[in-house]
């Protein structure tokens, strides 16, 4: 293989794992935005790299934590009897926390604040998500085994590995992506807060606004969250994190007839305390 087959083959991967991360940040941008009732799928937005990317980095620290014990395991431990159960083991536990990230999700509002909405929780469960997948994934770089029994339990893994990773993404997209820490960490880029902000609107908009439930006095919608934003709209909502209500309402205005953005950004280093709990 010369060297501009290795470029190529380079640039190839890189442009795969682009689209990968491209595909994952706008799955997680537009399942968030589902929780507020919008559905906005753009082609081309840099932001959803910007999230991707930084959910990736968390998705390797959950693989790089579940490979501890499954190295440790194989390297000193290995017997071939202990590997099958330990893997019929492992399936069982990943299909189950799978599950539990998806019951969460389906479940409980994103501004929840039981332990299952943290992010500690999220690794811990997505940890024991992906146990059975990479158990067998590095069992059979290691050693390699063809036989009836290994085929059957890396058709399994492929399958269950698909579902942890949606479960994790669906679980990351509503209650960690878009909404401040309990913690006051400061927010990294791609984490999506919503920042309060004034809108100064076209007066002609004023009395449809009021009409439709915002407080707007002399044109200026206040205190208010710029959710996202479209190449012609802006995203807004009275809620920084939608609740179990069921009341939650989100507008989007034309970026034409908004003059002046006041952003007030330093509400946002934690969750407001009078967010809701599990219906």
């Amino acid at each position: 293989m010369n060297i501009g087959e290795i470029i190529q083959n380079i640039a190839t991967g890189g442009a795969a794992i682009l689209g990968v991360i491209y595909i994952l940040g706008g799955l997680i941008v537009n399942l968030n935005l589902t929780r507020r009732g919008i559905v906005e799928y753009q082609v081309l937005k840099i932001k959803y790299l910007a999230v991707g990317m930084i959910f990736m980095f968390q998705f390797f620290g959950v693989v790089l934590f579940t490979l501890i014990p499954i190295m440790i395991f194989l390297g000193f431990l290995y017997s071939r009897d202990a590997a099958q159960l330990i893997s019929k083991f492992a399936s069982i536990l990943s299909i189950l926390a799978a599950l539990t990230l998806l019951l969460v999700w389906s479940r409980y509002p994103p501004n929840t604040r039981s332990v299952v909405g943290r992010w500690r929780f999220w690794f811990a469960v997505s940890v024991v998500a992906l146990l059975h997948p990479l158990f067998v994934l590095v069992h059979q770089l290691i050693t390699p085994n063809t036989d009836l029994t290994w085929m059957a339990a890396s058709l399994l893994a492929a399958l269950i590995g698909t579902l942890s990773i949606l479960a994790m993404v669906y679980h990351y997209s509503s209650f960690y992506y878009g909404r401040p820490s309990f913690s006051g960490a400061l927010d990294p880029i791609g984490i999506g807060i919503p920042t309060r902000v004034n809108l100064l609107c076209d007066k002609s908009l004023s009395p449809a606004l009021r009409e439709m439930g915002l407080t707007i006095q002399k044109n200026i919608v206040q205190d208010v969250y710029l959710i996202d934003e479209t190449n012609d709209q802006y995203i807004i909502s009275e809620e920084q994190v939608p609740s179990g209500t069921g009341h939650n309402r989100s507008y989007k205005i034309s970026k034409n007839l908004v003059k002046v953005i006041l952003h007030t950004p330093d509400h946002m280093r934690k969750l407001k305390d009078n967010v809701g709990v599990k219906n």
